[in-house]
Parts: C-alpha cells; sequence; structure tokens
C-alpha cells in the first residue's frame, strides 16, 4: 500500500526453515509503503530499515501469527 493507492508487490515462495530480504526500494523506489505478508502456515516476519547509506537504521521485533 502506497499513499497513492495499493500496489501489487511480488509472490515469493521460501521454503521452511529458511529465510528472505526483499529490498523494497528495488521494488517500488522512492515511495513509502506498508506491506501485508500473508502464508498458510506459522510465519516470522521482521521489519527492517535503514537509511544514510546505513548510517542509522531501526528494525521492528519479529511477530508470528
Amino acid at each position: 500500500m502506497t499513499n497513492s493507492g495499493a500496489v501489487l508487490g511480488p509472490t515469493v515462495n521460501i521454503a521452511r526453515g529458511t529465510r528472505v530480504t526483499l529490498h523494497l526500494n528495488d521494488i517500488i523506489p522512492n515511495v513509502d509503503v506498508a506491506t501485508k505478508i500473508q502464508c498458510n502456515m506459522p510465519i516470522m516476519a521482521e521489519r527492517a530499515m535503514y537509511w544514510n547509506n546505513k548510517g542509522g537504521g531501526t528494525s521492528s521485533i519479529g511477530w508470528t501469527q
């Protein structure tokens, strides 16, 4: 979701016990976004944000459902 409305993002299949990193700025450059993650089994998602050429950043606590 962007300030201008929904944008279809990538579908990513991830094998159990593995991880993947998506660089959203490569997918939707220079736009503020919110993401929705869906899975048919338990999953853990984390949001990490970096700026100033990785001179600063933050990470959310992982969340499971």
